[in-house]
């Protein structure tokens, strides 16, 4: 009886090994298989924007779909188009899994907002150059994203006050 408790506790102890290192050959390949792009050609894309599941893509006449990479910066400009037909300059990217997607190059905002620095603690929020609001309670301040919307811009600005950055949001009254 000993002699067969012997040989299960051994084969118990294989399977957990064995499970052991399977689990870390998976866990050594996902973070060792970390994408990276193997060609980026210029292109142009054409056809009809749609949009689902926080995913862009391009219909295009008579082919398959080609879904869009994206910079967050140009996700409301996007959203703006959705349902209509669009016409891309931009790059196709391949990554090293085989997947492929269009990048496209859209033209940023020529108005904006901007940050002057009167000295170390005073700061204007600027928006085509006229005077927002001012702080001078802080070691910093930065606009961390703007964005357009359909009546205006809003910006989200971030306030730094020597240890711990603050994020306010900042919209000009119409």
């Amino acid at each position: 009886m000993e002699k067969i408790m012997t040989h299960f506790l051994t084969q118990i102890l294989r399977v957990a090994l064995l499970s052991i290192l399977l689990t870390c050959s998976v866990a050594t390949f996902a973070v060792d298989g970390t994408l990276e792009i193997e060609t980026k050609v210029p292109a142009t894309l054409s056809g009809k924007l749609s949009y689902a599941s926080m995913k862009f893509w391009v219909e295009v006449s008579g082919k398959d779909v080609v879904e869009l990479w994206f910079n967050d910066e140009d996700y409301t400009a996007l959203m703006e188009l959705v349902g209509t037909p669009v016409a891309f300059d931009g790059s196709m990217v391949t990554y090293t899994n085989g997947s492929v997607y269009f990048q496209p190059k859209l033209a940023k905002a020529s108005a904006g907002f901007t940050v002057r620095k009167n000295d170390e603690v005073n700061f204007d929020v600027l928006l085509n150059g006229e005077l927002l609001t001012h702080h001078d309670s802080y070691t910093g301040v930065d606009v961390a994203h703007q964005f357009a919307i359909p009546d205006g811009q809003v910006a989200l600005i971030e306030l730094f006050s020597g240890g711990v950055g603050w994020l306010s949001s900042v919209r000009p009254f119409q």
